[in-house]
């Protein structure tokens, strides 16, 4: 796909033009968005598939993927924004980082379940 080399030619070539801490954040929400664009692609293959998606592991560690990045994107743009005003309010909204990362890693757990019963299911 095009997207992968020119995610890293922006990567590389703004981490040595530039190495400021609003740079460097700029790029994690960049990343981030291309993160979530691949999950919503994914999305759309497995749509046009005429099977049953919920044992799909691969589908159950796409939407963590999803949940995480895509909500830490907005997350991580807001408290950027409000650090600026409030520092301490930044603080306490940063908790609902621990909601997404359990939602996470919940979802990529089950995939791994998932994987394990259908490995177990072919043998």
């Amino acid at each position: 796909m095009l997207a992968t080399p020119l995610v890293l030619f922006v990567v590389v070539f703004f981490s040595f033009t530039d190495a400021s801490q609003q740079l460097n954040f700029r790029l994690l929400l960049f990343s981030f968005a291309v993160l979530t664009i691949y999950a919503i692609l994914f999305f759309k293959q497995v749509l046009n598939l005429d099977e049953n998606i919920y044992p799909n592991p691969y589908f159950w560690i796409v939407t963590g993927i999803l949940f995480f990045y895509g909500g830490y994107f907005f997350l991580s743009g807001f408290i950027n924004y409000i650090s600026s005003k409030d520092p301490i309010f930044a603080r306490k909204l940063f908790s609902i980082n621990h909601l997404l990362n359990i939602i996470y890693y919940s979802l990529v757990t089950y995939g791994f379940i998932c994987q394990q019963r259908s490995m177990k299911l072919l043998s």
